[in-house]
């Protein structure tokens, strides 16, 4: 097995490369936004730009996942997996399941007041989310190139069988 790595190409002035302690098991990774304030409104969905690209190598796919933080705030991820081959921006889907606005602030201060004052909200009706804070996470999984077999019968049983949905009572 090929030894893990991650190359990064930072594709914008703007861009962060991922980063991650020793003991962290995925990469933080950071959003860009073209403004300095952006609001996701209740149920919608935008693909959140990271101004990165990367390799990585055959057999292992990135996999992005929420932060703990993030999830807490109804800033839920859509989509993750980035293949071996893949070689452009990385774009995440962030989907606001919260039942208020998310706004993406580079300012906490009076700006975001003033930006706040013309789209008519209020700081006590909407979730501030710092644009220099993790949006994501990225973590490397192996990923053997299997090749499918067809079957007449599965040869190993299971305990659990067939049975689906919540059959396990667990």
């Amino acid at each position: 097995m090929e030894k893990p790595y991650l190359k990064v190409k930072l594709l914008n002035d703007r861009a962060f490369l991922p980063s991650k302690r020793d003991e962290d098991a995925s990469f933080d990774l950071y959003a860009i936004h073209e403004q300095d304030f952006n609001i996701l409104y209740p149920g919608d969905i935008q693909l959140m730009k990271t101004g990165i690209a990367i390799e990585i190598p055959k057999d292992w796919v990135f996999y992005i996942v929420e932060r703990s933080s993030t999830g807490s705030k109804g800033i839920a991820k859509r989509s993750g997996v980035i293949d071996s081959g893949y070689r452009g921006e990385i774009f995440i889907p962030i989907n606001n399941t919260a039942n208020k606005p998310i706004v993406f602030a580079k300012y906490v201060d009076e700006k975001l007041d003033y930006f706040l004052g013309e789209k008519g909200l209020k700081k006590d009706a909407i979730v501030i989310y710092p644009t220099e804070k993790a949006i994501a996470q990225g973590m490397l999984l192996y990923s053997p190139h299997i090749e499918p077999e067809e079957v007449d019968d599965l040869s190993v049983s299971s305990e659990r069988g067939d049975r689906c949905l919540g059959s396990t009572e667990k």
